[in-house]
């Protein structure tokens, strides 16, 4: 009798695994078309990281550094340069008007390089960091730097010091040449580790990894100050890499725990509005413009896009496999993605 019942067990437990899980993803619509291919082009390295211009991607390659590719035409998107690093590549930002990129090199500095050429990249400005994992630029009116501009900010989200903030000062040298400098004005540790970051408002949200969610008041950005201090903000029981803001939701890619979507109206007290579990490792994300739609980069499901018009009930309204989707951004009606081994994909909006 106990062989039938073992027997039983083995062949009913699996079934109700199964069940579960199919009643768990009841909203994933794998055969919707809302976003179709457009076109894409392999990468030479494994990319980690974008930034996108009118005309350009530029892909942060790791082992082979930064990746320029042309996407006038999105239907045949072409590589035109490629530019070893100094160190391995992971975050992007750009400083469009000046067609400056700024480069976190994971495993050490921040490189700053001029892609005003980019069939020719090159570095002019090394701004110090110990483990840079991602960067955002920012511009800020400071009448203690200056009354008559909005100065430049760089803000640093790094592995070993959280966060590390520089003023930028941009310049040439007798002969015309780019001659920038980065003054340095703070640094904040969180109970994690710096991984991703946005900036909004005044305010910096960093993706703290094992910690989850810190949000820093830089209005003041010579008085950087945590909110809630070191333990601030949120621990998400994840591990949090990467986030972006829109209106007063924090979208957080926290690896294994999914999509966290939290409600930051107050900044002293977070409140966690819903929690979607991809199943896989969540790393990067990105939110459409109007806030209604939020796009996914998963290790080994690839893209998941979101319905968050109701950030309380998010909705999963298509998800398209790459082998290893490793970064994402949106543009109107494009989506980028870069898979760690298919290289750049764009999907458009039907």
């Amino acid at each position: 009798m106990r062989r039938y019942i073992g027997f039983l067990f083995f062949i009913i437990i699996p079934f109700l695994s199964l069940l579960t899980g199919c009643m768990d993803q009841k909203d994933i619509v794998y055969d919707s078309e809302v976003y179709s291919f457009v076109g894409q082009v392999e990468t030479p390295g494994s990319g980690k990281g974008l930034a996108i211009t009118d005309t350009l991607v530029i892909v942060a390659d790791n082992e082979t550094g930064l990746t320029m590719i042309s996407i006038k035409d999105k239907t045949a998107p072409s590589i035109v340069s490629v530019h070893r690093t100094i160190l391995f590549p992971f975050g992007v930002d750009l400083i469009p008007t000046e067609h400056v990129a700024l480069v976190a090199e994971g495993s050490g500095n921040v490189g700053v390089y001029s892609y005003e050429n980019p069939d020719s990249l090159f570095i002019f400005l090394t701004i110090g960091s110990e483990s840079a994992q991602d960067v955002i630029f920012t511009q800020l009116f400071v009448p203690s730097i200056t009354d008559t501009a909005e100065s430049m900010f760089l803000f640093i989200a790094d592995r070993n010091s959280d966060l590390l903030g520089y003023l930028l000062r941009p310049g040439v040298d007798m002969f015309g040449n780019l001659a920038w400098s980065a003054d340095p004005i703070g640094q904040v540790n969180s109970a994690g580790t710096g991984r991703g970051i946005d900036f909004v408002d005044g305010y910096i949200y960093l993706a703290s990894g094992e910690w989850g969610l810190h949000i820093l008041d830089a209005r003041d950005p010579l008085n950087i100050i945590a909110i809630g201090g070191e333990f601030g903000g949120m621990d998400t029981n994840g591990y949090a890499r990467d986030v972006e803001v829109h209106g007063d939701i924090a979208y957080l890619a926290d690896d294994q725990k999914g999509l966290q979507i939290i409600d930051i109206s107050n900044k002293d007290s977070l409140a966690i509005l819903a929690n979607v579990d991809t199943r896989t490792s969540l790393i990067d994300l990105a939110v459409s413009e109007d806030g209604n739609r939020v796009f996914t980069a998963t290790t080994t499901s690839g893209l998941y896009i979101f319905d968050v018009s109701d950030p309380t009930d998010p909705k999963v309204i298509q998800r398209y496999d790459t082998p290893n989707a490793r970064a994402v951004e949106t543009d109107g009606d494009y989506v980028y993605v870069i898979d760690q081994y298919d290289g750049l994909i764009i999907l458009k909006e039907n």
